[in-house]
C-alpha cells in the first residue's frame, strides 16, 4: 500500500543565502563607490576652506569646527543607514535615501503681502503664454 502523502520534488530554486560571485563582485562594487563618493563629499569642503574662511571671517580653530560638524553627522547618517539597511532591507533605504536626496524645484513665489514688489506679479496666463511653445506657421 502507498502512503497518503508521497515525498515532494526538489525544487530548482537557489536558497535565498546562496549569491553568486557575481552578486558579491556587484555588491562590492557599490559598496567602494560609495565610500569614493563620501571620501569626495568630505575632500570638497577641505577644499573650500579657504573660501569658507574668508566668508566666515573663521580662524583656524573655527575650520577644525566646520570640517567637524560636517564629517561626523554625516558618519553617524552613514552607519545609521547601515543598521536600518539591514534592518529593513537595502533597498528601501536606498529608495528612501534617493528620494530625500532628491533636487527639490524651487517653491512657487507666495502671493501674500509681506513686502510691496517693485515688478507686478505675473498672472496665470501670462505665465502659459510664456512658457508655452511658439505656434506653428
Amino acid at each position: 500500500m502507498t502512503s497518503a502523502t508521497s515525498p515532494t520534488p526538489a525544487t530548482t530554486a537557489t536558497p535565498p543565502l546562496a549569491r553568486t560571485a557575481a552578486d558579491r563582485t556587484l555588491s562590492i562594487a557599490v559598496a567602494c563607490v560609495a565610500t569614493v563618493m563620501l571620501m569626495l563629499d568630505v575632500s570638497v569642503v577641505n577644499t573650500a576652506l579657504d573660501d569658507i574662511a574668508a566668508g566666515l571671517g573663521a580662524s583656524l580653530s573655527g575650520l577644525q569646527w566646520v570640517i567637524d560638524a560636517y564629517t561626523l553627522p554625516l558618519a553617524a547618517v552613514v552607519l545609521s543607514a547601515g543598521s536600518i539597511a539591514d534592518r529593513v532591507g537595502r533597498k528601501q533605504v536606498f529608495l528612501a535615501a534617493w528620494c530625500c536626496s532628491r533636487p527639490r524645484p524651487p517653491p512657487a513665489p507666495s502671493h501674500r503681502a509681506s513686502a510691496p514688489s517693485s515688478r507686478p506679479v505675473p498672472s496665470r496666463a501670462s505665465a502659459r503664454r510664456c512658457c508655452s511653445p511658439p505656434p506653428s506657421p
